[in-house]
């Protein structure tokens, strides 16, 4: 079905094959419409062995097998070097053409990967996302990220306008994991979701999130 549907794998798949590491998901884009379509109707078909996990705006995740396949809703590109435009670090930026069996990769993937070194893209965007995925790399992976780095990742924070806490929701669901779903969800209510974002009130959101649920998002961070 892949194939069929011109799926491109994109991201830590890539990343776990050129580090000779376990894949634990495949990321799967689509350049059209009606292809990501195809591949929902064939993954919500029962018959095809696949079950859903879980669904959130940007992906839809099964498990086949012993494979967990997610398929990104948000990331509908026209083009490879776009949705490659995307990733927020070099050594997430490579995809993989199913249907052409074409491998794409950014300019230093493999060289940044070698040194297992975070270099911030800085047309990603969603910085905030990349802030929390840096812990990931370095505590999980082994990666490093230099000051230069953090500074590239601080001024493209910097840019960002927050006018309503829907702006906000948007920066968090670029988190790829379902990490804050509970409070992207309260961001989502009718009286929240074009409210004027207030940095205090967030603030105290949050709190109020990690009281609530500390010991369940350590381990959903690991």
């Amino acid at each position: 079905i892949l194939t069929e549907s011109h799926a491109i794998i994109a991201g830590g798949a890539l990343r776990a094959v050129f580090c000779d590491k376990p894949i634990s998901d495949y990321d799967c884009y689509f350049t059209r419409q009606e292809d990501l379509q195809k591949a929902l109707d064939y993954f919500d078909n029962e018959e095809n062995g696949a079950n859903k996990i879980f669904e959130t705006e940007n992906a839809t995740s099964y498990i086949k097998g012993k494979a967990m396949v997610q398929l990104i809703k948000k990331f509908v590109l026209p083009n490879i070097q776009d949705l490659l435009d995307q990733f927020d670090f070099t050594v997430c930026m490579a995809a993989f053409d199913v249907f052409n069996e074409r491998l794409y990769v950014a300019d230093d993937f493999l060289k940044h990967n070698s040194q297992k070194r975070l270099v911030y893209n800085p047309k990603a965007q969603y910085p905030l996302a990349s802030l929390a995925r840096i812990k990931k790399y370095t505590l999980k992976y082994g990666y490093t990220i230099s000051g230069t780095e953090l500074i590239k990742l601080g001024l493209c924070l910097n840019k960002l306008r927050l006018d309503t806490f829907a702006d906000l929701k948007e920066q968090l669901m670029g988190i790829d994991t379902l990490l804050l779903k509970e409070l992207t969800d309260k961001l989502d209510e009718e009286d929240m979701k074009f409210k004027q974002y207030n940095f205090d009130e967030f603030m105290y959101m949050i709190e109020e999130y990690l009281d609530d649920g500390y010991e369940k998002l350590m381990i959903e961070e690991e």
